[in-house]
């Protein structure tokens, strides 16, 4: 049977929420804040290097930002995922030079990427 997206739900395997998860969604966040904590590129290269790590639906609200604007200019800390009411969906804390940031993150199956949907500093 397909959905409305065009995919077969009969071959979808729902994603899990455990140990392997975490460390692929923190691997995904620490990846992009090396990317989107880069205040010196043009912001067309900053652009460019953080895109492939967002969902698209993202990219959109991504490319209005003036990266000399990003306080953040290195990850300097550890990352930690946050279990979440969801395995679609996860929130992880990453360490940098201007304080935690919470990247929040999805996928759409298991085995599908984790991407970015939103990163900003801990506390609003």
């Amino acid at each position: 049977m397909e959905d409305l997206s065009g995919q077969d739900q009969a071959n979808h395997t729902p994603p899990v929420w455990d140990e392997a998860a975490k460390r692929d969604a923190e691997s995904q966040a620490v990846a992009f804040m090396r990317a989107f904590a880069r205040p010196d590129l043009p912001a067309r290269d900053w652009l460019a290097g953080i895109q492939p790590f967002m969902a698209p639906e993202a990219r959109d609200y991504y490319a209005a930002v003036d990266p000399r604007n990003v306080p953040a200019s290195a990850v300097t800390g550890t990352a930690a995922a946050q279990d979440g009411p969801s395995a679609y969906v996860a929130t992880v804390v990453v360490g940098t030079d201007a304080g935690d940031y919470v990247v929040t993150l999805t996928r759409t199956a298991a085995g599908a990427p984790w991407l970015v949907q939103h990163a900003e500093p801990a506390g609003g």
